[in-house]
Protein backbone atom coordinates (compact mmCIF):
# COMPACT_ATOMS: atom_id res chain seq x y z
CA UNK A 1 0.00 0.00 0.00
CA UNK A 2 2.76 2.78 0.67
CA UNK A 3 4.40 1.51 -3.02
CA UNK A 4 1.11 2.98 -4.51
CA UNK A 5 0.77 5.89 -2.48
CA UNK A 6 4.61 7.27 -3.43
CA UNK A 7 3.93 6.25 -6.95
CA UNK A 8 0.87 8.30 -6.67
CA UNK A 9 2.45 11.23 -4.95
CA UNK A 10 5.40 10.60 -7.17
CA UNK A 11 2.56 11.13 -10.46
CA UNK A 12 0.72 13.86 -9.02
CA UNK A 13 4.12 15.92 -8.30
CA UNK A 14 5.84 15.26 -11.59
CA UNK A 15 2.79 16.04 -13.75
CA UNK A 16 2.15 19.93 -12.70
CA UNK A 17 5.92 20.35 -12.39
CA UNK A 18 6.63 19.53 -15.94
CA UNK A 19 3.53 21.36 -17.05
CA UNK A 20 4.66 24.36 -15.64
CA UNK A 21 8.55 24.26 -16.06
CA UNK A 22 7.03 23.76 -19.99
CA UNK A 23 5.11 26.89 -19.65
CA UNK A 24 8.19 28.90 -18.15
CA UNK A 25 10.28 27.86 -21.03
CA UNK A 26 7.30 28.71 -23.98
CA UNK A 27 6.48 32.19 -22.12
CA UNK A 28 10.12 33.24 -21.07
CA UNK A 29 12.83 34.77 -23.76
CA UNK A 30 15.64 32.64 -24.25
CA UNK A 31 17.66 34.75 -22.94
CA UNK A 32 16.28 35.26 -19.75
CA UNK A 33 15.72 31.60 -19.01
CA UNK A 34 18.42 30.37 -17.24
CA UNK A 35 17.86 33.86 -14.66
CA UNK A 36 13.96 33.30 -14.20
CA UNK A 37 14.86 29.30 -13.86
CA UNK A 38 17.19 29.95 -10.84
CA UNK A 39 15.13 32.50 -9.49
CA UNK A 40 12.30 30.43 -9.34
CA UNK A 41 14.95 27.52 -8.54
CA UNK A 42 16.06 30.00 -5.27
CA UNK A 43 12.71 31.02 -3.97
CA UNK A 44 11.33 27.01 -4.30
CA UNK A 45 14.33 26.10 -2.05
CA UNK A 46 14.31 28.99 0.55
CA UNK A 47 10.78 28.86 1.51
CA UNK A 48 10.86 25.34 2.68
CA UNK A 49 12.24 25.75 5.99
CA UNK A 50 9.34 28.04 6.14
CA UNK A 51 6.86 26.13 5.28
CA UNK A 52 8.51 23.29 7.87
CA UNK A 53 8.31 25.38 10.46
CA UNK A 54 4.31 26.52 9.86
CA UNK A 55 3.41 23.02 8.91
CA UNK A 56 4.51 21.87 12.48
CA UNK A 57 3.42 24.40 14.45
CA UNK A 58 0.20 24.00 13.10
CA UNK A 59 0.60 19.77 13.43
CA UNK A 60 1.08 20.52 16.90
CA UNK A 61 -1.97 22.54 17.67
CA UNK A 62 -4.30 20.39 15.44
CA UNK A 63 -4.03 17.07 14.17
CA UNK A 64 -0.87 15.63 11.59
CA UNK A 65 -3.50 14.57 9.56
CA UNK A 66 -5.68 17.97 8.82
CA UNK A 67 -2.24 19.53 7.53
CA UNK A 68 -1.55 16.96 5.36
CA UNK A 69 -5.33 17.45 4.20
CA UNK A 70 -5.32 20.77 4.42
CA UNK A 71 -1.85 21.06 2.20
CA UNK A 72 -3.58 18.67 -0.05
CA UNK A 73 -6.62 20.83 -0.26
CA UNK A 74 -4.34 24.07 -1.07
CA UNK A 75 -2.86 22.52 -3.83
CA UNK A 76 -5.71 21.43 -5.41
CA UNK A 77 -7.26 25.10 -5.57
CA UNK A 78 -4.49 26.99 -6.61
CA UNK A 79 -4.02 23.95 -9.84
CA UNK A 80 -7.80 24.68 -10.58
CA UNK A 81 -7.28 28.54 -10.50
CA UNK A 82 -4.14 28.25 -12.78
CA UNK A 83 -6.12 26.58 -14.97
CA UNK A 84 -8.93 29.55 -15.27
CA UNK A 85 -6.45 31.32 -16.73
CA UNK A 86 -6.56 30.87 -20.29
CA UNK A 87 -3.25 31.37 -21.12
CA UNK A 88 -2.20 28.48 -18.97
CA UNK A 89 -4.68 26.25 -20.87
CA UNK A 90 -3.52 26.92 -24.44
CA UNK A 91 -0.06 26.73 -24.19
CA UNK A 92 1.14 25.76 -27.66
Amino acid sequence: MACVAMATLTLCNTIPEVMFVTFMQEQVPDSKLGCVSSIYQLASYATWPLGFAICGVVADHISPATVFLGAGLVIVVLYGLALFNRSVRQVQ
